[in-house]
């Protein structure tokens, strides 16, 4: 079962306070909402959730998922979150896709896509999640312009003062953006990222790093050069109290691989020949490669053999090198 993504509910204990059935917005939870809620009141959101009244439905739904004022009951707050869905609420199309994701199955993924790509409008956490969620293909093959489109989405938005968590999804939005994709960010002058690195400073360190390992900085080294210097200040970084520079320096790179990877197998499974042959090499491995990339031989003798049916000359020529290594050792 795949992780659960970082969901940024508007609060995981915030009772929505409705204008109306259908707009949604939160408010911090006062001692009453966090205690009991009384029978006559429980009785009444029950009463309108039987109604129709989508806010009602999704106001007793949150309250069932989290157990607030009433005993915990996730069957019966997704069974309600769906019927306000229908009415198109879009906190419930929110909370719902957050429910789908955690079941952990490619179908439940899917769906919570499409509820999330319903609340995006409305809804920022929907926006950050539909940004993750095509950043690790769940519930779809890995799309980085997806994801970029959606994080400066929401890492653009003004944060609702009255939702809860908002700023947080705004902040988390704008790190991942400058992790994984500073060029879509307001450039900083490469002469003062350099200046500040000189002077010690690991974040500056971090950016002049992933400015090399990106090729945005210093154009004429060789691409071999530019990698050690790229690891270099990577390193720097690390020493200087970035504990997360590995990772920040290093993820990006497998993340496109993998999406790469996940775009030519859906070709390759389809039948193209180009995809195939390109596929068969990717699986041969690379120990020069940036990052490296470790050999599959029966994964590559596969799309090799796929490749060389469909009259690919250099794949017969690479299949038969490799059943040539395989029977040497």
């Amino acid at each position: 079962m795949k992780p659960p993504l970082p969901f940024f509910l508007l609060l995981a204990a915030a009772v929505p306070a409705f204008a109306g059935n259908d707009a949604p917005s939160a408010s911090e939870p006062d001692a009453e909402s966090a205690s009991a809620l009384p029978s006559d009141a429980l009785a009444e959101l029950k009463k309108r959730a039987d109604s129709g009244d989508s806010g009602a439905q999704t106001e007793l739904g949150m309250r069932l998922l989290y157990g607030v004022g009433v005993p915990e009951n996730a069957a019966e707050a997704e069974r309600l979150l769906r019927l306000a869905a229908a009415r198109n609420n879009p906190l419930a199309h929110f909370l719902l896709g957050n429910i789908l994701s955690e079941k952990g199955d490619e179908a439940s993924a899917r769906e919570a896509l499409a509820h999330w790509e319903k609340a995006a409008p409305y809804i920022l956490g929907a926006r950050y999640n539909l940004g993750v969620a095509n950043m690790r293909g769940d519930g779809c093959l890995p799309d980085l312009s997806a994801a970029a489109l959606w994080l400066v989405r929401t890492a653009g938005a003004e944060p609702d003062p009255e939702n809860l968590g908002d700023a947080d999804v705004v902040q988390r939005a704008q790190r991942i953006l400058e992790r994984d994709f500073p060029e879509l960010l307001p450039a900083t002058p490469l002469s003062e990222i350099c200046r500040r690195a000189e002077a010690g400073d690991a974040d500056a360190e971090l950016a002049l790093a992933a400015r090399l390992r990106d090729g945005l900085a210093d154009g004429d080294l060789t691409p071999e050069a530019r990698r050690e210097e790229a690891f270099k200040w990577m390193v720097r970084a690390h020493a200087h109290g970035r504990a997360d520079a590995r990772d920040v320096f290093w993820r990006p790179l497998y993340v496109r691989e993998r999406a790469r990877e996940a775009r030519l197998r859906k070709k390759a499974d389809a039948g193209d020949a180009a995809a195939q042959l390109e596929l068969g090499m990717l699986h041969l491995g690379d120990m020069n490669a940036f990052p490296r990339r470790e050999a599959n031989p029966p994964l590559a003798a596969k799309y090799l053999r796929l490749a060389a049916a469909q009259g690919s000359a250099e794949a017969a020529h690479l299949l038969a090198d490799l059943e040539k290594s395989d029977s040497e050792k």
